[in-house]
Parts: structure tokens; C-alpha cells; sequence
């Protein structure tokens, strides 16, 4: 692994809790192998472009790494029907690149989620969403031959990061969140991968209780990976 660092990254105001400041480990890499990556994933920490950040608030332990053991999940009954309504949705693999549409569904998803005023360009997209390390795919959701949603995934010899998903601000009502996951999961059990990592979760945050509702899933708490039981 060729990086510079670890440094300690005073971020100022919490992204995700109002009341907190925010403080990281950061690693800028520039080369990292897959079972490197795997170990850095093991050990909390979440890919950003370059970056490898891991949470080190001193009086704060709310940002929680969170994955889904793919051969135990279990579907609820709200989310199978989520699975069902998107049956229409055709999802392929496909290589890491900005295109057109994607790029467009990209400035929309951040107009309508941040209320974004400025669009970003094909090098922004790319230095948060591209390959960094030649261990990245995308999954296309298309409607006909429409692109709704992508979602970015990282990937390593044992498990899968979900990276960042976007979709169609327009089809909110389809869940397609809640959908990416399961076809994530699923990605995962036919490549025999035993874990889909799906970055932090923060108990008293809105945008985040969704990765919480996907049953059983492991808590990394004080340095072990705990489960959660299904009937949470």
C-alpha cells in the first residue's frame, strides 16, 4: 500500500448530528490492494475519492461502521415488496466511467437530496466516484433504456462496499435505495462474497436509519463485529 499519512482531520461541524463536531483518520492513498482495502474495511474504514477515513471524534462514538452478512440476510416483509415493484428495472455490471447520463442523473440526485445549486463537472464526479484502485464496478438500473439509478461498489476478494448510489430524484416512490441494497447483497452471494459493507450508521440520524433495517446486520463496536439479531 503507497499512501501519505495516516493524519488527524479536524472537520469542524458534524455532517450528521447537529449538535457535534467531527473529527477523522484519513488515509490519501495512492496504490492499495485488494486485500489490503479488505483489511481497511475490517478495521471501519470508508473510501471518499482517495481518501480512506475512518470517525475519531474524541467525545462522540455515534458514527457506527456497519455490513450486511450476505448468506444470513433476511428480506422484510416492506422490503420484499420493495423487490417486487422493480422487477421491470434491468441491472447490469458495467465499467467505471462517466457518461452523459450518468453525469445527468448525478447533478440531478444532488440538486433535489443536498438542494445543490452548482453542477458538478466530469472531473469532480470522477475524483469522488472513479476507480481509484482498480477494485470498483458499477451496477446500471435501467427502465427500458432509461437509466433511473448507479450505484458504486468497491470490491474485494471477500466482500463488497457499497461506495455511493444514485438515483432519479422523479421515482422516490420506488424505494430504489432499499432496492440497490438487496441487488448489492445479491451481487455479493453469486460472487461468493460473504459481507456487503454499507459505510456508517448513525442511530439519531434520519438519512442514515435505512442501513439499520436490513436484518441481521454486524456493528462494529469497540474494535469486534457484533450482530444484531433479525427481530430487532
Amino acid at each position: 500500500m503507497i499512501f501519505s499519512g495516516p493524519f488527524f482531520a479536524e472537520h469542524g461541524p458534524c455532517p450528521y448530528l447537529a449538535d457535534r463536531d467531527w473529527s477523522s483518520v484519513f488515509l490519501h492513498v495512492r496504490q492499495v490492494a485488494p486485500h489490503e482495502l479488505q483489511g481497511l474495511l475490517e478495521s471501519g474504514f470508508r473510501r471518499s475519492g482517495s481518501d480512506l477515513y475512518r470517525p475519531a471524534c474524541r467525545e462522540c462514538d455515534e458514527c457506527v461502521p456497519i455490513r450486511l452478512p450476505v448468506e444470513s440476510f433476511r428480506p422484510r416483509k416492506t422490503q420484499r415488496r420493495v423487490w417486487r415493484r422493480n422487477q421491470d428495472l434491468q441491472v447490469r455490471q458495467v465499467p467505471v466511467q462517466v457518461t452523459p447520463a450518468r453525469l445527468d442523473l448525478y447533478r440531478r440526485f444532488l440538486a433535489a437530496r443536498f438542494d445543490r445549486v452548482e453542477s458538478p463537472g466530469v472531473e469532480e464526479m470522477e475524483g469522488f466516484l472513479g476507480d481509484r484502485f482498480g477494485s470498483t464496478l458499477v451496477l446500471d438500473y435501467l427502465l427500458g433504456e432509461r437509466l433511473v439509478a448507479f450505484g458504486v461498489l468497491d470490491v474485494t476478494p471477500k466482500a463488497a462496499s457499497s461506495v455511493y448510489f444514485v438515483h432519479d430524484p422523479d421515482l422516490a416512490s420506488r424505494r430504489l435505495g432499499t432496492f440497490s441494497v438487496m441487488q448489492e447483497v445479491e451481487w455479493c452471494r453469486k460472487t461468493k462474497r460473504s459481507h456487503l459493507y454499507l459505510g456508517l450508521w448513525v442511530r439519531e440520524c434520519p438519512a442514515m436509519a435505512y442501513k439499520a433495517w436490513f436484518h441481521p446486520h454486524e456493528l462494529l463496536v469497540s474494535g469486534s463485529w457484533v450482530r444484531e439479531p433479525l427481530d430487532q
